[in-house]
């Protein structure tokens, strides 16, 4: 079987041929989103040049997307507080991707990403965010991370210790609409009809309990049994990538 779309994300990222589900690899960062919690992950950074006698930069400030979204407007003087720290920081360290409160630059961080074009296929995404894992849906591997990891990113450029996830099977019974379907399709040797999903054979079954970002309808979801969307007629399956509970 050849690699799927997630295991190519990663090997491009991470600079390695070839890899597969279990192998552990540390790629690079094309988008470091967090919203108010960057707060956080700013004392964890600053903490990593602490005695070190270096200046405390970011890998890149054009890959870092920092939204003010869920205190707005500050609920207390603490908020406000944070808030002013990190406009402060932005500022210091030229991050340019940079969302306020105010409403003509502003929204949820989920849809300013896509919004502004921040997110692109085969992007390696990470957020200080457990709903991160959305922008599957636009062909990106993307994850939630907590503060302390955001802070390596923002120093090193690159996500540590993250597993390849393995494949799922899925079963689709009906016709797609139009531009709608899987991340990851091995065809069944037909040429498909606009609209369908060809035919593909999962090499491993699903992992009960694994959470996975689906993306042909951009929602997390949790997998306990095999995934089935039903409408009359044709039936398909596909491969859709697992993000492994090991990822958050």
């Amino acid at each position: 079987m050849g690699m799927t779309v997630v295991e190519k994300i990663l090997s491009r990222a991470a600079g390695v041929c070839c890899l597969k589900a279990g192998d552990v690899v540390e790629p690079a960062v094309d988008v470091a989103m967090s919203h108010e919690n960057a707060a956080l992950v700013i004392n964890q950074f600053k903490d990593i040049y602490k005695d070190t006698g270096i200046d405390a930069r970011v890998f890149d400030p054009s890959k870092i997307v920092i939204i003010f979204d869920h205190r707005v407007p500050a609920v207390s003087s603490k908020t406000a507080t944070n808030q002013k720290k990190i406009r402060e920081f932005v500022a210091a360290q030229g991050i340019s991707k940079f969302h306020d409160i105010r409403g003509d630059t502003g929204g949820i961080c989920h849809q300013i990403l896509p919004e502004n074009g921040y997110v692109r296929p085969g992007d390696v995404v990470v957020g200080t965010d457990s709903h991160t894992t959305s922008h599957g849906a636009l062909g990106a591997f993307a994850f939630g991370i907590g503060a302390t990891e955001m802070a390596s990113a923002w120093a090193l450029g690159a996500a540590l210790n993250v597993d390849v996830p393995p494949p799922i099977k899925v079963v689709v019974i009906g016709v797609f609409s139009p531009w709608v379907g899987p991340r990851a399709e091995r065809p069944s040797g037909r040429s498909p009809q606009p609209g369908t999903v060809s035919n593909v054979i999962s090499p491993q079954p699903m992992r009960t309990g694994a959470t996975f970002s689906a993306a042909n309808a951009g929602t997390v979801q949790r997998a306990t049994t095999a995934a089935t969307i039903r409408k009359p007629r044709v039936m398909r399956t596909f491969l859709m990538d697992v993000f492994s509970e090991s990822l958050f």
